[in-house]
This record gives C-alpha cells, structure tokens and sequence, in this order.
C-alpha cells in the first residue's frame, strides 16, 4: 500500500467517525427535542380554515385579484374606487366582508369588475362529484343585487388535488347549478355598519 492508499483510507475513516459523532449527536441533543405532532392531510380537514387556504390558492393564480378579508376596504377603495359606479361602490362597501374576492379587469380596453364566491373541494383519483354548490339564501340574494348593478359574478372552485397540486374552475353565477343551504351563524347577525364613501367616488 503506497502512500496516496494510506491517505485516503485515512480519510474515509475520518469521514466515517465524523458522521457517526454527527448522528450520535443529533440523536441525543436535537431529534429528542423535535416534537412531531403527526402529518396531516388537508382534503381532511373542516371548518373555515380549509376555505381561507383555497383563497389564497386562488390568489396565487391571479396577481389582480384582491381576496377582500386580506385588504384594507378604505385602501381598496382609494386606490380603485375611481372604477366603481356609485352604486357599485355602495354595494362593496356594505357587503366587502360577503364576497369573497374582486378584480378590476381591462381586458380588451372593455372595463368588467369581477366578484367572485369561492369553494374549495376535495378531489380524488375518480370523476369528479357532480354535487350542487351549496348557497345560503342571503349569499344568492347579494349576487343577484351584483349582478343587476353591473358586477360579472363568478363561482371560482379551487379544486385540491394529491401533493399540493390543485386546479381552479371559474363558472359564472348565471349559469350555476346551485341549492339553498341553511343560514351560516354570521347571516344572523346585523350587518356591520362600513365607513363613510368618501366624494372621490364617482357618481353614475
């Protein structure tokens, strides 16, 4: 065995010593520290919390879309409150904690100011479930008044899919195939009172 064989058994050894002290140590001082509490699965998961992660889902495939429970009203509607007709503007801002996203969009050159419900459901390795989106009463009626003043509403359901991976699927309100669901807690409560629209809204 020359030299250079000497040298490189020398240092595997050292690299075999070195990762076992490493593995002893974080064994005994760090792992026993780690307090794993499970893993999870969110297509399980209920409550609230599982609509508000869909927002933000949505969110990440629309930079112009403004999920309205992440955006300060009084600075939506300064910045595009100039967009808004009179009667638009009133309608946000009594029902800015009702709907769940807007966008402002300028496609075409054509101005359409998008409201937007949003759902989000479990898909499976299977076709996917032709249940009937479910709307309160008080939900369908606020849409309705969108609609007649001008809004294009659209259901947007944020699809979840295996690892993570998800699709969104936008379909207009008009057109959807809907059933009346009992009254949620917070449709039982008067609604709140919003602040005063400033005059820098437009009338019309």
């Amino acid at each position: 065995m020359n030299l250079v064989d000497i040298l490189k058994l020398s240092v595997e050894k050292t690299h075999f010593l070195f990762r076992n002290i490493s593995d002893f140590f974080y064994q005994k001082h760090i792992k026993s520290k780690i307090n794993k509490i499970g893993m999870y699965n969110l297509k399980k998961g209920k409550g609230s919390f599982k609509g508000l992660i869909g927002e933000c889902m949505l969110k990440l495939t629309d930079k112009y879309l403004v999920i309205t429970r992440f955006f300060n009203k009084q600075k939506y509607f300064t910045i595009f409150g100039r967009y808004l007709s009179h009667a638009q503007a009133e309608f946000v801002d009594k029902y800015w904690f009702s709907i769940d996203a807007i966008k402002i969009s300028f496609e075409n050159k054509t101005k359409t100011v998008y409201l937007y419900e949003i759902k989000t459901r479990n898909n499976y390795s299977c076709i996917k479930p032709h249940w009937r989106t479910k709307f309160t009463q008080s939900t369908i009626d606020i849409y309705t008044e969108a609609l007649r003043i001008g809004f294009n509403v659209k259901i947007a359901t944020v699809w979840l899919l295996d690892d993570w991976n998800y699709e969104i699927e936008l379909e207009d309100f008009k057109k959807a195939d809907y059933c009346i669901d009992k009254p949620k807690r917070y449709d039982l409560v008067p609604a709140h009172k919003g602040f005063e629209l400033s005059g820098s809204i437009p009338e019309g």
